[in-house]
């Protein structure tokens, strides 16, 4: 299987979201994205994730291993994307009150019914340097917050279309 078979679904979902899921123990979260790069560094076929220090996601996501990213079907789920990119999971469970359940996966949870699923074992991760980002940009998106991104790396494991697992190693 060659992962840029999936390239073009996952380019054009990503522009109106995508659910990023990680799982510590029993508690897990969602959180919608809308940035990501998929590529090759050290030999490895690799997805890197941006998540601020504000989002809950970023508690669990320290402390896992894994996470999953999740690509709607186009038009689909316009809803949870909106909602769960503006609600945290601190002030409710996203996946209790909805008509979405998190189904178990080979490394982690998964978003039912979605188009593409990628899952991931995170093997780096760093800090956003604002020093190093061109000033527009860091004026654009961030002004003054200083509400920066940590980026994680993930080794992708296994990517599949809905919910028909095929395994990448």
């Amino acid at each position: 299987m060659n992962i840029y078979e999936y390239l073009d679904p996952i380019f054009r979902q990503i522009k109106t979201g995508a659910f990023l899921t990680t799982k510590v123990g029993n508690q897990f979260n969602t959180m919608t994205i809308g940035w990501l790069t998929v590529g090759r560094v050290w030999e490895i076929d690799v997805v890197s994730v941006y998540v601020r220090f504000s989002r809950f996601t970023y508690d669990l996501i320290q402390n896992s291993d894994f996470f999953t990213i999740s690509f709607p079907y186009p038009n689909d789920k316009l809803d949870k994307i909106k909602e769960w990119g503006e609600r945290s999971g601190r002030d409710y469970d996203k996946l209790k009150l909805s008509d979405i359940e998190a189904t178990k996966s080979v490394s982690g949870v998964v978003i039912k019914d979605c188009n593409v699923h990628i899952e991931c074992e995170k093997i780096y991760q760093q800090i956003m340097d604002p020093k190093a980002l061109k000033a527009e940009l860091l004026e654009e998106f961030y002004g003054d917050q200083q509400d920066y991104h940590h980026i994680y790396y993930g080794k992708i494991i296994d990517i599949y279309f809905d919910n028909k697992l095929e395994l990448f190693v």
